[in-house]
């Protein structure tokens, strides 16, 4: 039925079969219309599949935004035809209305009521087309003046267990909530809900219908877009979509603006519809609408001058940049600020970012053409892998579009890019900052470089490159090398690893273009336990080109780089090469492999070689396989004949010594025989070594016989207490001093900027404490004191037998019976008292009790681990391939702690504290007697005398004159302080600076003086004036 009434209602039942039932209502007022359409189809069983309902509100002009609420622009058309919003619910199964039930809506009701977007060129019958929950459209009319879908915005989709209200029930609870909050109220899910749960007499089963996550009524935040072409004066849009969040309606739009020479990009430009304050009265409020706008971006160029920048904002993060050019020369810089929520609350966040491109400084030889830097706070960065370091932002900045083509300007792609990434990430408490330079030299070496330190969690650094050779030259035309190589070295001081990594680009070339070189190396070294290594894994070192043997699967934190390879095809003929080397805690390895082929025609020629060795480390074994293979087939066709001929012959050959041997298999196609050649039988594998070669072994030293210096036996470390030997710091301050810890080596080792082993170390004694560890594993340590009888052993520490493992040795051939490697400490002490009183710090003997705990480290297997015969490479054993546990625990060293503090000896007589302290108590204080009262005249100060006026330096020459020739004669201020040391019984020779004791009062100038400060040096004199 067809109406241009306000109000109008019909029923219509139609199709062909007279099956479906539709009922349709329309009210329109003041450009706002609402539609609801009910249809059912008669062959739907009653009570099982309800009917469909569609409900539809439309506006076709919306209220106009206020000028003061648009940026740049004075006035914004409507950009679009008509929105609506439209509810569909489909009580069976929750797909929506299909595209039969769709059409026969529209064409029995005289007009189109439902529009749909399309998602395919033809839908079938029985295609949804329309689906259930709610909707936000956009429609535009085309060219014909026909409506047309341009954005279907769906959110609230039911789910699939959510069952659908019957009418009766549905305005029973619009009653209950207008009793609850009034006629004037806006039915919401969530008072639906709150009211359902007052009433007590609802079933459960209609308790199930009100549950709902409430949020999803309120939208996802998701934007859906469409390509939209059109100009309202100065504004062009590209695109057009909507996003529904938090009861906001907004129209997005991707839009620019053209002002004169420049270009402005609208970023985020929206009009938005707050409909949680919709109260329509005959017309739409206009409080309920605005426009937002989360930054602009502006572009102008005017060669050789190009300038463009930008800054947009998401909730109360902002990101902005900017980007200079004047040929050759080209500025680049970026970052982003703003509050961020984190697991305690909102915290802020930064970083920035630049780089400038051009010729900055040119050397002799080399040209500094590019920097670059950044910092970051409360931002994390993310370390490239070699293979990302191309990429890495310091780097290579993101490269920009043209600034002025359609979309977003350069330096936003570029700001975006880099916020989007996974490079920079807001993080409390991590922090960054990045420098890195481009220097080109030679005219073929160009190296782009970068370092980055990282504190937070953890403390990093690293340094990356990328460095690009071309020979002969990067302007020649013609190249026969093209070298691009990765490179990255970090070191992770909390993990405890440090990294060294090189990969080849894949454009990388020599001689020819088509001859490819592929292939990367790495150096890890974990120097202690941490999350990357498996336990017991310090102190380890793992280099390899190329990756491993392959029967060898490397532990999971070890690297693995790509084969080193080689790859050219001449025409017909093609040639592939690859080769590896690594060394790990067990075994050395190395291989190269190498295929050529050539067809031509019905000729097909193959070559293939190939090697793999095994080195075991000391006492020195290899073992070796080694192959090649060169075949031919050759297809002959003659008349009806088809003949095949295919050759092929080759050899294998195992390797292996000392003593040397090996067998040779050859194959010649119909036959195969081997050649043995070496010692063969029953042959023994290496003898093994003695105990000086292997202690020479284990320092690195070479043959005992060798002349060569070796690393030291022990390391003396001082882990606390140390003064620095070149601080001219009073004792006092020294002694407060957290100076950092020193080791200190022994022997010829020793560094020339480090004390020798016997200098001795000025520590604090109440914070000392020192580490021997030593480079021959433990079994023991013992501890002597110097006063102990010879051979007599004061302490002696054994190996933890939980911890760690006996001492043995693979290259002496040790099975059963471990090693005795015993550290003996010698403790020299001060002569002893003549009656030692035992403390907490001392033993009965009057000894001190060091504080001592064992060092343990891991080391290698292949030298530390029992020898086992069956894992021998010489008996063709494969074990070494085996990767797991690598490292065995040993006790390497110990900790001596400083004893515990005590009580200093006390010069000072014993006396009554208490009785000391008692003074009489009186109203008026007692008065000191006077200094001039004094009954021996001997020790009072001699009256002063006024200076005369005409000759005031006189006073000054008499004192000097009686300093030299006192009254008691020459020597008699000496006498006397000897006579006073020596009633005081202070032990001092002559010419001593004698120490005061702390407490004592001291005359001097006149006054008396408490001396506090025992270890103040005072020098003084007495000066008699007669008796």
């Amino acid at each position: 039925m067809k109406s241009n009434s306000a109000l109008a209602l019909g029923d219509v039942l139609a199709t062909a079969e007279d099956r479906d039932l539709i009922f349709t209502a329309l009210v329109s007022l003041s450009g706002v219309s609402l539609t609801f359409i009910q249809f059912r189809n008669s062959a739907w069983e009653v009570g099982k599949k309800p009917s469909k309902r569609f409900i539809k509100l439309a506006a076709s002009k919306l209220p106009d935004v206020a000028k003061k609420d648009i940026p740049v622009l004075e006035k914004i058309t409507q950009p679009f035809d008509e929105l609506y919003f439209m509810y569909v619910q489909d009580g069976a199964n929750h797909k929506g209305f299909t595209k039969a039930e769709v059409d026969a809506i529209n064409d029995h009701t005289g007009e189109q009521m439902i529009f749909y977007k399309p998602r395919k060129k033809d839908h079938d019958a029985a295609d949804v087309v329309v689906e259930s929950g709610c909707h936000f459209v956009l429609v535009m009319k085309d060219k014909e003046n026909k409506k047309k879908v341009v954005v279907d915005y769906v959110f609230a989709r039911p789910k699939s267990e959510e069952k659908v209200a019957s009418p009766a029930l549905a305005l029973r609870n619009h009653v209950l909530v207008e009793r609850e909050y009034g006629v004037d109220v806006i039915v919401t899910r969530e008072r639906l809900f709150q009211v359902g749960a007052l009433q007590q007499n609802l079933a459960e089963d209609e308790m199930a219908m009100l549950l709902d996550d409430s949020q999803r009524t309120k939208g996802d935040g998701s934007t859906s877009k469409a390509a939209l072409k059109k100009t309202m004066g100065p504004l062009s849009i590209s695109n057009i979509g909507l996003r529904f969040k938090e009861n906001k309606l907004s129209v997005c739009m991707d839009a620019s603006v053209v002002l004169g020479p420049t270009t402005l990009d609208l970023l985020g430009f929206s009009i938005d519809l707050d409909l949680s304050q919709a109260k329509f009265q005959g017309k739409f409020d206009a409080n309920m609408i605005g426009v937002s706008l989360q930054g602009l971006a502006v572009a102008l160029e005017k060669p050789p001058l190009t300038v463009a920048g930008g800054l947009f904002h998401e909730g109360k993060y902002w990101a902005g940049g900017v980007d200079i050019a004047w040929a050759p020369w080209n500025f680049m810089a970026g970052g982003g600020y703003g509050s961020v929520p984190g697991p305690n609350g909102e915290f802020k966040s930064a970083f920035v970012l630049a780089a400038l491109d051009g010729p900055l400084l040119t050397l002799q030889y080399a040209t500094i053409s590019g920097v670059t830097g950044g910092f970051g706070y409360n931002t994390a960065i993310t370390l490239p892998r070699v293979e990302e370091v191309p990429t890495f932002p310091f780097i290579q900045m993101p490269k920009k579009k043209e600034l002025l083509a359609s979309g977003k300007s350069g330096v936003i792609e570029m700001m975006e890019s880099l916020v989007e990434s996974k490079w920079f990430k807001p993080q409390v408490d991590e922090f960054w900052v990045a420098a890195g330079l481009t220097v080109t030299a030679f005219q073929m070496l160009q190296v782009k470089a970068a370092v980055v330190v990282n504190w937070g969690k953890e403390v990093r650094l690293g340094i990356f490159a990328v460095a690009v050779a071309d020979v002969p030259s990067t302007a020649s035309p013609f190249k026969i090398a093209h070298v691009e190589m990765g490179i990255l070295a970090t070191i992770n001081f909390d993990k405890g690893v440090a990294k060294i990594e090189a990969q080849l680009a894949p454009s990388s070339f020599i001689l020819d273009p088509s001859c490819h070189l592929t292939g990367g190396m790495a150096l890890y070294y974990w120097f202690k336990d941490g999350p990357e290594q498996i336990k017991g894994d310090t102190v380890l070192t793992v280099l390899t080109l190329g990756g491993y043997h392959p029967a060898y699967k490397p532990p999971t934190q070890y690297p693995n780089p790509p084969r080193l390879g080689i790859a050219w095809s001449l025409g017909p003929l093609s040639i592939t090469g690859s080769a590896y080397f690594a060394i790990t805690p067990k075994v050395a390895m190395a291989g190269v492999q190498l295929h050529a082929s050539l067809t031509i025609g019905v000729l097909h020629a193959f070559l293939d070689a190939w090697a793999d060795f095994l080195i075991n480390y000391r006492p020195f074994m290899f073992t070796a396989t080694a192959g090649v293979a060169v075949g031919v087939r050759f297809t002959l066709d003659k008349w009806f004949v088809t003949i095949h001929i295919n050759v092929q012959i080759g050899a294998r050959l195992f390797l292996q010594g000392p003593p040397f041997k090996g067998i040779c298999h050859v194959d010649f196609w119909l036959f195969g025989f081997d050649i043995a050649f070496g010692s063969q039988g029953i042959v023994e594998g290496p003898d093994a070594i003695s105990l000086l070669e292997f202690y020479c072994l284990a320092l690195q030293k070479g043959s005992p016989s060798s002349g060569t210096t070796s690393p030291v036996p022990h390391l003396y470390t001082c882990m606390g207490g140390l003064i620095p030997a070149a601080s001219s710091a009073p004792v006092s301050s020294a002694l407060t001093t957290n100076s950092p810890p020193r080791s200190l080596k022994e022997g010829p080792g020793s560094s020339k900027d480090e004390p020798a082993a016997k200098e001795p170390w000025r520590v604090a004694a109440g914070t000392f404490a020192f580490a021997i560890s030593s480079v021959f594993a433990l079994s023991a340590v013992s501890i002597r004191y110097s006063t102990d009888q010879v051979g007599k052993i004061s302490k002696c520490v054994p190996r933890p037998q939980n911890e760690t493992s006996p001492v043995f040795a693979r290259p002496m051939h040790l099975q059963h019976e471990s090693l005795e490697s015993t550290l003996r400490i010698t403790i020299t002490l001060p002569p002893a008292p003549k009656s030692p009183q035992p403390s907490k710090t001392t033993d009965k003997d009057g000894r001190p009790n060091w504080g001592i705990s064992v060092i343990t480290d891991s080391v290698p297997r292949a030298l530390w681990d029992k020898y086992d015969p069956s894992s021998d490479p010489s008996g063709g054993s494969r074990a070494l391939l085996d990767s797991s546990n690598p490292n065995v625990t040993l006790m390497t060293g110990i900790k001596l702690t400083s004893p515990d503090p005590d009580f200093s000896d006390d010069k000072i007589a014993p006396f009554d504290t208490v009785a000391s302290q008692i003074s009489d108590v009186v109203l008026k204080p007692v008065a000191l007697p006077d200094a001039k009262a004094t009954p021996d005249k001997s020790w009072a100060p001699v009256e002063p005398v006024e200076p005369l006026p005409e000759n005031p330096a006189k006073a000054w020459k008499d004192v000097q004159d009686l300093w030299d020739t006192p009254k008691r004669g020459k020597g008699a201020g000496v006498k006397a302080v000897e006579a006073w040391a020596s009633v005081m019984e202070w032990k001092c020779g002559k010419g001593d600076v004698f120490r005061l004791p702390k407490g004592m009062l001291v005359f001097v100038a006149g006054r008396w003086i408490l001396h506090v400060d025992q270890n103040i040096e005072l020098l003084f004199a007495l000066h008699y004036t007669g008796g």
